[in-house]
């Protein structure tokens, strides 16, 4: 994954010219789906992880049980006639400071992090992930030279997984320990506890058949040249 400086992944949205930029339903919500042209795309997302023990260099929140970096992203496209237009975040993870707070929402518990749901409500079709990347310390980690494809089904709740960012940490040259990245990886077998999740965030999903995508999202991470 590259290491640079580059403009927010929110900003990347708004700069896509003629597309709307669609948005999680909101809790509670019961939102008007046409289920002989639309779908739900659905699935949850979670941060885990934080430095403990000794070792983190002076000033740091990495040590602190509430870590989090400031956002976390992997943006999605359409890919035909009926879809182009559309563009989204497959991460449900509000964007934030570098430590959760308290009183800060989220959907279920994660070991040393947290969890969110998400529903979202897309013309059914074809579409694409192109960017996964995170914002962590002033810096973005980011790669778009990848194309992931998927399809939204008609009338279904589209069961994407459980996209993951796993922290990891590493010691630098003078012997402290700083944020080294983060795994990020979709985890397809949480579809019971999801779907139970879910349906109680999301009760107007309870009435549409659950979907499993299956995405090959191991082809994030194939360079061009790998024959992908």
């Amino acid at each position: 994954m590259r290491n640079l400086v580059l403009v927010p992944a929110i900003l990347l949205l708004a700069a896509c010219q003629g597309t709307v930029t669609v948005f999680p339903v909101e809790e509670g919500a019961t939102p008007v789906i046409d289920t002989s042209t639309e779908g739900v795309l659905v699935g949850s997302s979670m941060f885990s992880g934080y430095l403990e023990g000794d070792g983190a260099f002076p000033g740091s929140p990495v040590d602190s049980e509430d870590f989090r970096c400031q956002s976390y992203s992997l943006l999605y496209r359409g890919t035909e006639a009926a879809t182009e237009a559309f563009v989204g975040d497959l991460s449900a993870i509000p964007s934030g400071g570098n430590k959760s707070k308290p009183e800060d929402a989220y959907d279920y518990d994660v070991p040393k992090g947290r969890g969110y749901l998400s529903a979202t409500v897309l013309p059914a079709g074809r579409y694409e992930l192109w960017y996964r990347g995170y914002y962590c310390f002033q810096t973005h980690y980011y790669a778009h030279d990848f194309t992931v494809p998927f399809e939204i089904v008609a009338g279904s709740a589209n069961y994407f997984g459980e996209l993951q960012y796993r922290h990891t940490f590493d010691e630098t040259f003078l012997g402290n320990v700083s944020f080294d990245g983060a795994i990020m990886m979709i985890d397809d077998t949480k579809v019971e506890r999801d779907t139970e999740l879910l349906n109680a965030k999301y009760p107007f999903l309870e009435t549409l058949p659950v979907v499993e995508i299956g995405l090959e999202w191991e082809k994030m991470y194939e360079r061009p040249d790998d024959g992908s």
